[in-house]
């Protein structure tokens, strides 16, 4: 026992008394305290706290350090514009200058035709019918009635009939190619499933003659690509009905220049993203992958691809040159990423979420960065969107939104 202590008194005389330590400045505040205290007060449902906060911050000296983040907390950082109560599908012309907007349903369906001008909308005209689609040039456009098919001048408003009724033809769906001329899926009495048309002034020249429904989606000088039965993918020469492909595929895609057509297809158990050249030759194979693909979508320029992969459980968006090569993933995202659409050289606008309340953002392709795009500017929860038209030069975008959050009432706002 005597050991025991003197080795204990041995070893706390060996032991150093410990230094004295300085006293240490407290950390200086983060320059983001009083934003930190802002998302604090709103995750806790405090919003007039939380706005209370906002209003100072925004009233000070680092007003400009704050006001997209509080654009984005609170409601919409882009400027937004009511254009109609309701609506479905919206257009653009191909020069910007007009836009389209359906409204009702079924065989109470018209169109509202609007000009842009003077940075607003004015209304051209109210059409008795749907499916408008824009002449190259922005000088006509063309709809279905129940007549028939119409256009009407874009500029004097002067409308005139289309001859259909020769062959006892129902319109269906309009495309006009780059060179004016106006193409129409049609049924007759003989073909209910339908085939393609060019109209003009006499009487409808007869495109296709294979069976099954058939669903335009876009027309150049050289061809007419539709899809048939939604399963099936159609390009259609203008020169000569016996020339065109044929091919299983979904969600074509028409590249600027109007000379490819990309599709998804299936080989095996095998997703194949793949390109066939408007006027002939064979497929090729863009990329290959053991998961779903889906909805391609081509640069301004030509030169990438965005589409959706789904590699486990949701849909992702990737990017890819139009050759196969420099395939680059743009989202990271539990829920699901769909529809991209470039809105211009860099700048891909998607879709998140499932179809009752999917929103839109806007990813920067040099940086990466996503910023919300739409929603609505009251302390809400959704603002469901359901169409999505970028104009021309990428400036504006015409949305159908449930922006007042009633998600119960038939009626969907349209935006821009």
């Amino acid at each position: 026992m005597k050991l025991m202590r003197r080795a204990a008194l041995a070893f706390l005389v060996a032991v150093p008394t410990p230094m004295r330590l300085a006293a240490q400045s407290p950390a200086p505040p983060s320059p983001d305290a009083p934003w930190d205290s802002v998302t604090i007060a709103w995750d806790e449902g405090r919003y007039p706290d939380a706005l209370t906060r906002i209003i100072r911050l925004l009233s000070g000296p680092a007003a400009d350090r704050y006001r997209e983040r509080a654009a984005l907390l609170t409601g919409e950082l882009f400027r937004t514009t009511d254009v109609a109560p309701d609506g479905r599908t919206v257009k653009w012309s191909p020069g910007g200058r007009y836009a389209s907007i359906e409204v009702g349903l079924a065989g109470a369906r018209h169109t509202l035709l609007l000009r842009w001008e003077n940075d607003a909308f004015t209304r051209v005209a109210d059409l008795p019918g749907f499916g408008l689609v824009f002449a190259p040039g922005d000088g006509f456009a063309a709809f279905v009635t129940s007549e028939g098919v119409r256009d009407i001048s874009l500029a004097d408003g002067t409308q005139r009939a289309i001859p259909t009724a020769i062959l006892r033809l129902r319109p269906r769906g309009l495309a006009y190619a780059p060179g004016g001329a106006l193409i129409a899926a049609a049924a007759s009495p003989n073909d209910t499933t339908g085939q393609l048309y060019e109209l003009g002034p006499e009487t409808p020249v007869f495109l296709t003659g294979d069976a099954g429904g058939k669903t335009i989606v876009a027309a150049t000088n050289d061809a007419v690509v539709y899809t048939i039965n939604r399963d099936r993918i159609g390009i259609q020469s203008m020169r000569d009905t016996a020339a065109g492909f044929r091919g299983l595929g979904v969600q074509p895609a028409l590249s600027p220049d109007g000379r490819t057509v990309t599709f998804v297809a299936r080989n095996g158990a095998e997703y194949v993203l793949t390109a066939v050249p408007v006027t002939g030759g064979e497929p090729r194979a863009v990329l290959r992958r053991p998961y779903p693909l889906a909805s391609p979508a081509w640069s301004p320029d030509g030169r990438w691809l965005a589409f959706q992969v789904m590699p486990r459980e949701d849909w992702e968006i990737t990017l890819i040159a139009a050759d196969g090569s420099g395939e680059r993933r743009l989202t990271r995202e539990i829920q699901h990423d769909l529809l991209p659409v470039f809105v211009n050289a860099g700048t891909v606008l998607e879709k998140i979420g499932e179809a009752r309340h999917r929103r839109s953002y806007l990813i920067d392709l040099a940086s990466g960065e996503r910023t919300r795009l739409f929603h609505n500017n009251t302390v809400r929860t959704v603002a469901p969107e359901y169409a999505w038209a970028p104009s021309p030069d990428g400036n504006r975008i015409l949305i159908v939104a449930d922006r007042d959050g009633n998600t119960v009432s038939p009626e969907r706002g349209v935006y821009l």
